[in-house]
């Protein structure tokens, strides 16, 4: 049936140009299967810090709005995806989970044997790395399923 490959995606520029090149391999490979996976997790300055007067912190029904808001974001970016990715021949699945990126994307892709991890050099996070984001780093380091790391070009 062609490719399987799991976009990690959220909602970046680097996300979006990862996912112009799944688009693209999938147009040459005439069609195909493509996993959206949005991962979401909560900041560290959401967590309570002991001994530290004035940490900000979300507690109660707060934190739960949250939580739900950053669930809610990630699913209306999972289909902001598939629906650019949709098109004859190719078939389209998201799937948004709490947790950090890289574990979400390598998860996905041994559950639908997939042949390619697509991601952006960096995304949405607050601290990015030189040259990778965190996401694309550990996948570097993790993945034995091959990546394909987009560039961020104009």
């Amino acid at each position: 049936m062609g490719l399987t490959i799991v976009l990690g995606y959220d909602g970046s520029d680097c996300a979006k140009a990862a996912l112009r090149c799944c688009s693209n391999l999938l147009a040459e490979a005439n069609g195909g299967k493509v996993v959206v996976v949005v991962a979401f997790q909560m900041s560290a300055a959401y967590v309570p810090t002991a001994g530290v007067a004035g940490a900000p912190m979300l507690i109660g029904p707060e934190l739960q709005d949250h939580i739900e808001m950053l669930e809610q974001t990630a699913h209306q970016q999972a289909e902001e995806a598939a629906t650019e990715l949709r098109r004859p021949g190719v078939e389209v699945e998201t799937e948004v989970t709490p947790g950090p990126a890289a574990e979400a994307l390598l998860d996905a892709a041994g559950r639908h044997a997939a042949d390619l991890i697509a991601v952006g050099t960096h995304g949405e996070g607050a601290i990015s790395g030189a040259l990778l984001g965190s996401t694309s780093y550990r996948l570097v380091h993790r993945s034995k399923v091959p990546l394909l790391i987009a560039p961020l070009c104009d």
